[in-house]
């Protein structure tokens, strides 16, 4: 009797650490697929990682936002089931998209409103195809001081200038990313916040972390926040 409780007991300890503790160790230690939508950002932002990237330059928030399905598609790019997907948008239409909007007279919380709400629910469209993705969607870039950036390069002469003040722009980036926190807890999405880590006291890009364009080059702690996300994630996959 005593001999057979004591096996049963190793058996129990033997089954706990077999399906706990190794069944653990291999989900966390597997790959997860990680996808990148987003514009020129979505490839400086994340230089190095191990990823399938499928960012495009001068996409807007707003023209994902529009377009939908037919810009934002993630079955068409080959995403599956169990993948991370990584959103970075936004640092354009801060730049000089916003600025315009108010000139014509229509009222600022009514356009980032309107701009994180449709930028969404193109997200949410695809999402719903999914029975489980982990979405990840990112701060917006800190805006460049515009003085920074015509030292080393002309002034901006295509359709992307800076419109706008340093301030301004600094302020339409700061309520948006408000706005994408705010949706990410709504929707369980994860929120990537990089932010504070690449601008100076007036929320500037810090210029030597940067491209010297408009562009973070210096990412490493990008991917170190992204590594604890992942690894939260796996966690959360199989508990």
């Amino acid at each position: 009797m005593i001999r057979q409780t004591s096996r049963t007991f190793l058996n129990t300890i033997y089954n706990y650490f077999l399906f706990n503790v190794i069944k653990k160790r291999i989900f966390l230690n597997k790959k997860i697929n990680i996808h990148v939508f987003g514009d020129s950002h979505g490839r400086m932002c994340f230089q190095g990682l191990d990823c399938i990237n499928h960012s495009t330059n001068a996409i807007t928030m707003h023209r994902v936002g529009r377009d939908k399905l037919s810009l934002l598609n993630f079955s068409k790019n080959n995403v599956k089931n169990n993948d991370a997907v990584i959103l970075i948008f936004g640092e354009i239409d801060c730049r000089c998209h916003i600025k315009k909007q108010i000139l014509l007279n229509r009222e600022y919380n009514a356009i980032i409103s309107e701009l994180v709400d449709e930028y969404i629910k193109a997200i949410e469209i695809n999402v719903a195809k999914y029975k489980k993705l982990d979405i990840i969607l990112c701060s917006i870039v800190p805006p460049t001081r515009q003085s920074d950036f015509e030292k080393i390069n002309e002034p901006i002469s295509h359709e992307f200038p800076f419109i706008g003040t340093d301030k301004e722009r600094v302020k339409f980036t700061q309520d948006i990313n408000e706005l994408l926190k705010v949706k990410c807890t709504n929707n369980k999405y994860t929120f990537l916040d990089f932010h504070n880590d690449y601008c100076d006291k007036e929320g500037l890009l810090n210029f030597e972390l940067s491209d010297q364009n408009v562009h973070i080059k210096e990412n490493k702690k990008i991917l170190d926040k992204l590594d604890t996300i992942i690894i939260a994630l796996n966690r959360s996959n199989i508990e």
